[in-house]
């Protein structure tokens, strides 16, 4: 997870987009953009 995204609304959106995700290891790369963009 991202720890940074967490703190926010956003983040908890993300949460769950993630835990819908990650069974697709789709989550890093979501992680990583977004941490990037961040």
């Amino acid at each position: 997870m991202c720890g940074t995204l967490s703190q926010s609304l956003l983040g908890s959106l993300l949460s769950e987009l993630i835990d819908q995700v990650k069974p697709l290891g789709l989550w890093e790369p979501l992680c990583v953009e977004f941490s990037v963009q961040g």
